[in-house]
């Protein structure tokens, strides 16, 4: 189980520029970016994931509920 927040953003590394040329890189505006929390099934390599607002205690119960549901015969979680 763990929360990824992956942005929206250009991250250039290298690129070949002729000397004395403009070169715009496209962007998004803003900021902005998903959250993400999930877990994967180590046996069977199933991923669940969520998508909320924000990863705190909250959206960790409803990923664990969420668990809960698909896995209703697990012994544990």
């Amino acid at each position: 189980m763990d929360a990824s927040h992956p942005q929206f953003n250009s991250m250039p590394a290298y690129d070949w520029i002729y000397k004395g040329e403009r070169v715009e890189v496209p962007s998004n505006t803003g900021r902005e970016r998903i959250n993400l929390n999930g877990a994967v099934n180590a046996e069977t390599h199933e991923a669940v994931v969520l998508d909320r607002a924000t990863v705190n205690a909250d959206a960790t119960i409803e990923l664990f509920k969420e668990l809960e549901y698909r896995y209703p015969k697990a012994p544990s979680i």
